[in-house]
Order: C-alpha cells, then structure tokens, then sequence
C-alpha cells in the first residue's frame, strides 16, 4: 500500500470592498503529513512610532526554515516575527492581487515540497574519524 499523497487545503475570498479595493482573505484549513497550517509569516510592529499599541503585519509565506524558527500565533520576547493560518489583505487593483496570489501559492507549493522532501529523508548517521 502506497503513502497518502501530502496535502494542504486552502480556501480563499476575493470581494470588493466599499471603497472600490479588492480584498483577499485566505486560510488553510486541513494538511496532512506535517505539513505546518501557518504558512503566512506576520511581523508584530508599532501601530505608530512612540505608541504602545501594537499591529501585526503579513511579511510573507513561510519557508521550511521559518517554519522552524517562528512560532505559532504570537512572536516570542526575542523576535516580532510569527506564523498565522490566514491572511485578509486589500490590494487597489485585482490584477495586482492575482499576480501576488500566484506568487504566494508557488511559494506555498515550494514549502510543501520542501516538508515533504525532509518527512522522507532517512535518519542521518554520524561518522567520526580519529586522526
């Protein structure tokens, strides 16, 4: 019996809003075989210099190694940065929108390739040479 094909389900909105913008919201909603939910890397920033108010700002899609060094949902004390399952992003013109769209999904094809390729590596060995 052959292993399930990996996967990763993405749904996603485009609507115009009242102002005439287009805006995109998309989120993953299954995976499977360690294929992380949280694609979409978010930088937590100052809403304005000076202010305590916070805003958290859609950086870009995740590689295998963001996957790795960012956390989930919230940044830690010594990084802003952090993964989220969704993006809700306003562009002016829809093509505009569905040229970053299409950039984004081939960089989430990559990082799926990517986890796929390193769930099936097989374990490393360690060889030591004394001189």
């Amino acid at each position: 019996m052959s292993d399930p094909v990996s996967h990763i389900t993405i749904t996603m909105r485009i609507t115009l809003t009242a102002d005439s913008r287009h805006r995109i919201q998309v989120w993953v909603s299954e995976t499977t075989n360690n294929i992380p939910a949280t694609v979409f890397v978010y930088q937590r920033i100052p809403v304005v210099p000076l202010d305590t108010g916070l805003s958290d700002l859609f950086v870009h899609i995740a590689s295998y190694a963001d996957t790795v060094d960012f956390p989930e949902n919230d940044p830690l004390a010594d990084s802003p940065y952090f993964r989220k399952y969704y993006i809700d992003l306003l562009f002016d013109s829809l093509a505009t929108l569905q040229e970053k769209w299409t950039m984004m999904r081939r960089q989430i094809k990559l990082l799926v390739e990517d986890v796929v390729r390193v769930n099936t590596l097989p374990p490393a060995e360690i060889i030591e040479i004394d001189l």
